[in-house]
């Protein structure tokens, strides 16, 4: 009898251990797939921020171009504003000089009248 409960025991220890092996198989496959899932969702967000730091990149570079691109605009705004300036200051000049011309014209035209008047009493 102690020979037949002990091969009863084995029996069960045997089928125990196959439960477990299968149980435990069972478990390490689910965990096998957790990991595989989690590790797929990693790379996916890896890719995601790689792409966000290549996109940030990018827009500062483009940032950068815009600056540069500001800082000649005013650059160059400013020097037409100067020779805006420059061509206001010689016209203001020119009329002066064409408005002196004028004077002097109408003097000279005053006297020749009076000249020809005086010749015509003459």
């Amino acid at each position: 009898e102690a020979k037949e409960a002990a091969k009863e025991s084995e029996a069960k220890a045997a089928q125990l251990a196959k439960q477990s092996s299968g149980e435990e198989r069972k478990l390490v496959s689910q965990l096998q797939r957790d990991l595989g899932e989690r590790e797929s969702k990693l790379q996916a967000q890896e890719t995601e921020l790689r792409q966000q730091r290549a996109d940030r990149k990018q827009a500062e570079q483009e940032a950068s171009l815009v600056r540069t691109e500001l800082g000649a605009a005013q650059k160059s705004h400013a020097a037409d504003r100067e020779a805006a300036e420059k061509r206001r200051a010689d016209m203001s000049e020119t009329i002066k000089d064409l408005q002196r011309e004028m004077m002097h014209l109408k003097g000279q035209k005053k006297r020749a009248d009076e000249w020809e008047r005086e010749a015509k009493k003459s």
